[in-house]
């Protein structure tokens, strides 16, 4: 499930609704059949709640197992969304929460179930400016909007970050900051994007509902990115 979602995360990201999917699968020689069931049935469900069909594509024996997807659909609006932010005043939002694959590497614990974004990706669609998602954990995915955009300048306000529960536990523990979880490339796969700070003012229902954060904001100005703490 985690890989088809996995997948689907970059279409979410671009304001594309999947449709379809094709995958080359290279199974262990000496597989376990219930290691392939769950495996096939991980990723039937994801594609199904997401209205995606499993197109095929490639079987083989490989050791170590190796997996790789594609998926593909219609973008939903007049242009792709684009990891370039604007210069006008936008607010950054995340869905979820984070850290939770991080923390998951650091314990030794097995990988976290991935979260299926659509209804908020519908949502992102129609009204974001850009987007971005976490594959590679929330400092990534946030130096990367940076580096797609000359002449914006990002702020992150430090107590607005949704951490993964566990995380600030975690931290005390190993006398480290919560953040250092989220410098980590085991990303959650969660949306990273800006929205007009004319579209905020309304205050979208979606918001409370889905798990939607705003953590900072842009403006056109000097180019960087600022952790704000307490203000």
């Amino acid at each position: 499930r985690n890989l088809a979602i996995a997948t689907i995360s970059d279409l979410l990201a671009a304001g594309v609704a999947p449709r379809f999917f094709l995958s080359s699968l290279a199974l262990p020689r000496a597989v376990d059949l219930a290691f392939a069931d769950g495996l096939a049935s991980g990723l039937a469900s994801a594609l199904a709640e997401a209205g995606c069909i499993h197109c095929g594509g490639d079987l083989g024996t490989a050791d170590p197992w190796r997996f790789t997807g594609f998926a593909m659909g219609p973008v939903a609006r007049a242009q792709p969304l684009t990891r370039r932010v604007p210069e006008g005043a936008q607010a950054l939002c995340v869905t979820g929460a984070l850290g939770d694959l991080n923390l998951a590497v650091f314990c030794g614990h097995p990988t976290p179930a991935l979260e299926l974004r659509l209804q908020e990706a519908e949502w992102i669609r129609t009204h974001a400016s850009a987007c971005i998602d976490t594959s590679g954990g929330f400092f990534d995915a946030l130096w990367l909007l940076h580096q797609q955009s000359p002449g914006v300048r990002f702020r992150v306000n430090r107590q607005a970050i949704p951490l993964a529960p566990g995380v600030r536990t975690f931290s005390q523990t190993q006398g480290i900051p919560p953040e250092a979880v989220l410098l980590g490339g085991a990303g959650e796969y969660e949306l990273l994007f800006t929205v007009p700070a004319g579209v905020m003012a309304e205050s979208p229902p979606i918001f409370a509902q889905a798990g939607i954060t705003v953590v900072g904001d842009t403006a056109a100005g000097a180019a960087g990115i600022v952790i704000q703490d307490n203000g």
